[in-house]
Formats: structure tokens, C-alpha cells, sequence
């Protein structure tokens, strides 16, 4: 095998502008094929007769607003600081380009949901708080043991 190899090499540095030319027709020819036969390219898929897709076909035809996929895209700061207002201008940009496409149906603005968040703290905090103060009152008022008191959250959450 090795000498077979050997020849190989041998042959292929004697005539090195041949191969060379050989090796481009050959990625020309590929190249040429892939853009005439290689058609549509497209990122749907069915599995026809499939539980699977009976169930998003019957989603699509049900719940519409809820039968297509879901994406996030997260940006970051690769410096770990505050985002500048060029960045920020450049990320509500790329967004506004994403909303154009046909296929999103709705894009959330990082930005205004930061805002919301921000005027809602207050409020929250103020629940939170008469929700502790008032739960610590009829701890005292009920004098409930620790083990009902976990056992009532327990079913809260299920």
C-alpha cells in the first residue's frame, strides 16, 4: 500500500498544474450542479401519519395564534456593562428588521418590557409586603403549626 502511495504522490507532484486544474473542474462541476438541481431551500418539515403532526395540524386549525414555533434572540454586552444608547439603537433596529419578515407574528421590545417592569416594582413590593405582614398576622391570630403551614403551601402550588 505504500508504494502504491508512493507512486501516487509521485505522479500527482510531476504533473502538479494538471491536478490542480483537474481538482477545479471538479468544484466548478459541484458548484454548477448544486445551483441547478439542488432547488428551494426551505426550514419546514411534515411527518405525515404522525401523532405529532395531527396534533400541530389540529393546532393550526384550532388555536391559530399559538400554532407556529417560538424564538429568542439575546443580546449581551461582551464587557459585562450597561448597554450604551449606540447599542441600544442598534438592538431596537435589528428588531425592527425582524418585525418586517412575514413570518413573525410578534416581537417583544426588551426595552419597553424593562420599563414596565421598572413602574411595576413599587406596586409589587407594596403587595409583598401586605401580603407577609398579613400572613404573619394570622399565624399569630390562628396559631397554626409550622407543619400546616407547609402543608397549605404545598397545595397552593399544585
Amino acid at each position: 500500500m505504500a508504494s502504491f502511495l508512493y507512486r501516487l504522490a509521485s505522479w500527482a507532484h510531476r504533473h502538479r498544474f494538471r491536478m490542480i486544474s483537474i481538482w477545479l473542474a471538479v468544484f466548478i462541476a459541484i458548484g454548477t450542479s448544486a445551483t441547478l438541481f439542488m432547488g428551494q431551500l426551505s426550514n419546514t418539515f411534515s411527518l405525515p401519519g404522525t401523532e405529532t403532526q395531527r396534533t400541530l395540524d389540529r393546532m393550526e386549525r384550532e388555536l391559530p395564534d399559538l400554532a407556529g414555533g417560538s424564538g429568542a434572540i439575546v443580546f449581551r454586552e461582551s464587557s459585562n456593562r450597561p448597554l450604551n444608547e449606540q447599542q441600544s439603537q442598534a438592538i431596537e433596529s435589528a428588531l425592527d428588521q425582524l418585525e418586517h419578515h412575514r413570518e413573525v407574528v410578534n416581537v417583544a421590545r426588551p426595552f419597553e418590557l424593562q420599563e414596565q417592569l421598572d413602574e411595576a416594582e413599587p406596586e409589587l413590593a407594596k403587595r409583598k409586603r401586605s401580603w407577609t405582614t398579613g400572613r404573619r398576622s394570622s399565624r399569630t391570630a390562628n396559631s397554626r403549626s409550622p407543619t400546616a403551614s407547609s402543608s397549605w403551601r404545598t397545595r397552593a402550588r399544585s
